[in-house]
């Protein structure tokens, strides 16, 4: 059955003036997905932070409010981020000793380029922590000291260099923020 057959009579301007108008919607249908694609990954931007939220299989990262000192998982700052053609990915891609590397999971409308980010934890002052896994990352989540693994006594977003004795300095190349803290188990 031919397309003339849906619609007899139709003059050729009809048809003509019908397959632009068709092929025109597309156009912006697929630039509206691909503006939508690239506001969604400004959440991820330098300076920004994430959270790892359970997935169906694995993690996924979702925007997070950096000073938010009530949610239960830390934070993480992005510190680095990279967009790079799936097809060229390095044999590693490696972010600085310290920092954690998360892929974000979206990609371009030709689904070519992903982007990888460089996170370092932004852990609140006078909190305990212990490590867990949310679905297959490591993060740290909020605990009463008692059954914490460890205790961050300070933050410093100078880059301190020094703690208070018995307090352990953590510190990450190519970020100024530094924290104290002691080790409970």
């Amino acid at each position: 059955m031919s397309a003339r057959s849906f619609l007899p009579g139709l003059p050729r301007w009809a048809w003509a003036l019908l397959v632009v108008g068709v092929v025109g919607v597309s156009l912006v249908v697929a630039d509206l997905v691909r503006h939508w694609q690239e506001e969604r990954a400004a959440g991820f931007h330098v300076g920004g932070c994430v959270r790892f939220t359970e997935g169906a299989y694995t993690a996924s990262l979702t925007p997070a409010d950096c000073d938010d000192d009530q949610a239960p998982d830390v934070a993480w700052e992005v510190i680095e981020k990279h967009r790079i053609n799936r097809w060229d990915l390095p044999r590693t891609l490696d972010c600085p000793v310290g920092l954690k590397l998360a892929a974000e999971f979206e990609q371009d409308t030709a689904g070519k380029r992903s982007r990888w980010l460089c996170l370092a934890p932004r852990f609140q002052p006078d909190t305990c922590y212990s490590q867990v896994m949310v679905g297959d990352e490591h993060t740290y989540r909020r605990e009463q000291c008692s059954g914490a693994e460890f205790w961050v006594t300070s933050v410093h977003d100078d880059g301190a260099s020094a703690c208070p004795e018995g307090e352990e300095l953590r510190t990450h190349r190519n970020w100024p923020r530094s924290h104290c803290e002691v080790i409970l188990r």
